[in-house]
């Protein structure tokens, strides 16, 4: 949840009044001074996004110098920082708040790549899907959960209580998560490539048996020999999970040890990655996937969704509803995308999906090109209704599919880099999107929607005729 708190709260911030009396000054689209409310949100969301691609691409230098929990907790660090210069800031001091923003940004981006990553090193094989799936569904309460503490805000008597307590609550997550950090493992898998083997054995004994060491062995295995026979005893006395820690710490060595003979022979992983060619494809191939996923609009319809609501005849408290309702759907979205998604494929998935979010948002332009600001109830409810029908497409399909996607195309040895680059192409398409969404919103109206379309149209065509299948 500390992951996703910085970029689901601004949907409410930038309409509370308090907010906009301290930095809009007005949310009014016919109003003459609209274009500094414009800018101030462009700019926020803006460096929000820059910052979580920076915050990606230190992943990429840091992920095998300190580990994934190391940078789980620096992320966390920055994010309190990020969270009290948000909830403190000084009225109409920019500098301050697009800072605050900005560091926001760059803790998410290490903690959106570092948390599933650790997730899956410390999860038993078989369940290891399982336990990444968490990560998005507690991605999601996140943002369900601020959805509806913005929404309670509003009726705040107070107006900068309206828009402070949310960015305040931000600091919660972070601190919970770096209390607690002291006590969680380090991925058993960096342990071995830093040579800490006991510590590592004890860590995989743990996570694949009850009562750790003292049933798998209170020292690791000392050869390959020794592991296999660890197996085959334990296998053979019933006790199949001390055999699984001891198989998966032979796998786990084998690997590192290939590794760093294809170090010797063929340089590290970085020269690795710019020059074996199927590598730098599955490179483009993850940014691809991550970068086409955004010009369907999620992040720009939650960002700016005041904005799109309010040109839709909504105004008081009702934008803020509809933001909290439209979110709380996700949750079954998302949870309905995870048991589907095995029968029907990642890239199946997410080509269907794109193609839905193409046309419904494109029906929900044109609607709003004709309806937007006018007494229309009918025609206006109609477009509020496609943006919930294409949440159940971009949750469903995209959301639970791309992510996937993208950690099983690269192998082992180059994952974290993969991953990283991969999740830069996300903020990268989002940071353009939602850069120009606010002053597209103020110049041509909710037309701007189209180019997305047009973006999204022609990374459709390049995912077909590109995008390997890796099911099974």
């Amino acid at each position: 949840m500390a992951s996703c708190h910085g970029a689901s709260i601004v949907s409410t911030t930038v309409g509370q009044s308090g907010w906009i009396a301290a930095f809009g000054p007005t949310a009014d689209p016919t109003a003459p001074d609209y274009s500094r409310y414009s800018d101030v949100t462009a700019a926020t969301n803006g460096l929000f996004a820059g910052g979580g691609a920076a915050g990606f691409l230190l992943c990429m230098v840091l992920f095998d110098l300190i580990g994934r929990k190391r940078l789980i907790q620096l992320g966390a660090f920055v994010e309190i920082i990020a969270a009290a210069l948000q909830a403190g800031c000084v009225p109409n001091n920019l500098a301050m708040s697009y800072a605050a923003r900005f560091l926001s940004g760059l803790s998410i981006g290490m903690l959106v790549t570092s948390v599933p990553l650790f997730q899956a090193g410390l999860a038993k094989p078989m369940g290891r899907g399982l336990e990444v799936g968490f990560h998005a569904m507690f991605l999601v309460g996140g943002y369900f959960l601020l959805a509806w503490i913005g929404f309670g805000c509003y009726f705040g008597v107070s107006l900068n209580f309206s828009w402070r307590f949310p960015l305040a609550v931000l600091c919660i997550p972070p601190t919970a998560l770096l209390l607690v950090s002291p006590w969680v493992p380090f991925s058993p898998r960096w342990l071995f490539s830093k040579g800490r083997m006991d510590e590592a054995w004890i860590t995989l004994a743990a996570i694949h048996v009850r009562g750790g060491v003292a049933i798998a062995g209170a020292t690791p295995p000392a050869s390959e020999a020794e592991a296999v026979q660890r197996f085959a005893d334990s296998a053979s006395q019933g006790r199949y999970n001390v055999a699984l820690a001891n198989e998966e710490y032979r796998q786990i060595t084998d690997q590192i040890a290939h590794e760093k003979e294809r170090e010797a022979s063929h340089g590290n992983k970085w020269q690795r990655v710019l020059s074996v060619p199927s590598f730098r494809k599955r490179l483009l191939t993850g940014f691809l996937v991550q970068f086409g996923g955004q010009p369907g609009g999620p992040l720009v319809i939650n960002n700016s969704s005041f904005v799109i609501y309010s040109n839709l005849g909504m105004s008081g408290w009702k934008p803020f509803l509809l933001i909290a309702l439209w979110l709380t759907t996700a949750i079954f979205w998302n949870i309905l995308g995870a048991n589907i998604m095995g029968r029907i494929g990642r890239r199946t998935a997410m080509l269907v999906g794109i193609a839905a979010c193409c046309i419904l948002v494109a029906v929900e332009a044109a609607l709003t090109a004709a309806f937007a600001s006018t007494d229309n109830k009918v025609s206006n409810g109609f477009a509020i209704s496609i943006i919930f029908l294409y949440l159940a497409f971009q949750g469903t399909l995209i959301d639970c599919s791309m992510y996937l996607y993208v950690s099983e195309t690269f192998p082992m040895q180059i994952r974290a880099i993969g991953n990283g680059f991969s999740l830069f192409g996300q903020f990268a398409g989002t940071r353009i999107l939602l850069q120009t969404a606010s002053l597209g919103f103020q110049s041509v109206g909710l037309e701007i929607l189209y180019g997305h379309r047009l973006l999204q149209l022609r990374l459709l065509l390049d995912d077909l005729l590109c995008l390997p299948r890796n099911r099974g």
